[in-house]
């Protein structure tokens, strides 16, 4: 992660059992690369295709000031301080062979 966002306990919770979570993921993501791969000859992306980059700033608003019922629901994590924000998007669910150019099956 970037410096210029740490990580703390302020914002986001590890849980004890955090590793297994990631590797179940990483088992998951190694499966379907593998069954793509049988299918097709060859590896694909993980998930999807790489796809369009944009910058921007993303507004967090206070939300305990313009609805301060809704507000304890909202203010979770990155959203609990407003603030403007720089933002990188990153738009990936075009199809992994389409974006190959390959035809995609019936």
């Amino acid at each position: 992660m970037d410096a210029m966002y740490p990580i703390s306990s302020r914002f986001e919770r590890v849980l004890p059992n955090e590793v297994d979570y990631y590797e179940k993921i990483r088992q998951g993501f190694e499966y379907l690369q593998r069954r793509e791969a049988d299918a097709h000859g060859r590896y694909l992306r993980g998930t999807h295709a790489k796809s369009v980059c944009v910058g921007g700033e993303v507004e967090i608003f206070d939300v305990a000031r313009l609805a301060p019922t809704a507000a304890p629901c909202l203010q979770k994590g990155m959203f609990s301080i407003p603030g403007h924000y720089p933002a990188q998007v990153r738009f990936a669910n075009a199809d992994a062979i389409g974006a190959l150019g390959t035809p995609l099956a019936p």
